[in-house]
C-alpha cells in the first residue's frame, strides 16, 4: 500500500512539472497584441486601441523572460509601455505567474494569469492595485 502511495505522489509531481514546461513552450516567442482593456476597482471597463508585442523567452524550468513593447491611446493621449523582467510560474498548472520587472523601474505584479492558452491565441490578465489589465494576443 505504501508503494502505491509513493508511486501516486511521484506521478502527480511529474505531471505538474510537465504542465509548467508545456505552458512555457506554448508561450515562447513574440505575440502581437490584438486587444487591451482595463477594469478599475469599481468594475468600470475601458477598451483601448493597442499596437505592439509581448515577447516570452525561456530562462529556467520555472521562469521565463518577459518583454512588453506596445502603445495604446489612453484618456490623456498616447501611452507607451516598454518594460521587461522575469516571470515566475506560481502554481503547478502553468497558468498563474508573477512578473518581476527590472526595466525601466523595478516592481512586481504578483497576480497574473494566462486565461486562455492555445497554439495561436493567449489572454493575459494582470492585476495591480488600481486595475485589472486584460491583453489578448495572437502568435506571430
Amino acid at each position: 500500500m505504501n508503494k502505491l502511495l509513493y508511486i501516486s505522489i511521484a506521478i502527480l509531481l511529474l505531471a505538474s512539472c510537465s504542465k509548467v514546461k508545456k505552458s512555457q513552450n506554448r508561450i515562447q516567442g513574440q505575440w502581437e497584441i490584438i486587444s487591451y482593456h482595463q477594469t478599475d476597482i469599481a468594475g468600470f471597463t475601458e477598451y483601448y486601441d493597442a499596437v505592439g508585442t509581448i515577447t516570452f523567452g525561456e530562462d529556467t524550468d520555472n521562469t521565463f523572460t518577459y518583454v512588453e513593447d506596445y502603445t495604446y491611446q489612453g484618456p490623456s493621449g498616447s501611452v507607451v509601455v516598454q518594460r521587461e523582467g522575469i516571470g515566475t510560474f506560481t502554481n503547478d498548472l502553468g497558468l498563474d505567474h508573477k512578473l518581476d520587472f527590472t526595466l525601466p523601474v523595478a516592481f512586481t505584479l504578483n497576480e497574473c494569469t494566462f486565461r486562455l492558452l492555445t497554439k495561436d491565441d493567449l489572454k493575459i490578465e494582470q492585476r495591480d492595485i488600481q486595475f485589472t489589465h486584460m491583453l489578448v494576443l495572437k502568435n506571430d
